[in-house]
């Protein structure tokens, strides 16, 4: 007796050479949407949209300073510096992560060809976490 997958297989191709030349393409088409699918929500999850999101919940809660840092840091991916760098300087205005906003201006400034302007903010940051790799780097 043949074991199951052997029968499953078997089934699957008998079942393939029945189809129909317009069976076969409904399948290619259903397989591919179930492909597709993950690739179109994560377009969906794009920085764009994360922006756009965490803009409505900025404005909900002005004040919070991880949201403001999390949108900082997708502004800078993005490559909007100097959008960036205003919500880095806001975020320290209302207390961010012991030296995280020193950081994040810092990176920001050195990527914006500002490296003079980048130097004090690292400075600070390094001295809060003196051990910190990325910090040092730049």
């Amino acid at each position: 007796m043949p074991c199951c997958a052997c029968g499953a297989a078997r089934w699957i191709l008998a079942w393939a050479r029945a189809l129909s030349v317009a069976g076969r393409s409904a399948m290619c088409l259903a397989a591919l949407l179930v492909v597709a699918t993950p690739i179109a929500s994560v377009a969906h999850d794009s920085p764009d949209h994360r922006i756009v999101e965490l803009t409505r919940r900025i404005a909900l809660d002005p004040d919070d300073g991880a949201l403001l840092m999390r949108r900082g840091r997708l502004y800078r991916l993005a490559g909007r510096h100097e959008d960036a760098l205003g919500d880095f300087r806001q975020a320290a205005r209302h207390g961010g992560a012991a030296g995280e906003a020193d950081f994040q201006l810092g990176w920001t400034l050195h990527l914006a060809g500002r490296p003079a302007e980048a130097r004090p903010y690292l400075d600070r940051h390094i001295a809060v976490h003196p051990d910190d790799p990325k910090a040092l780097a730049i």
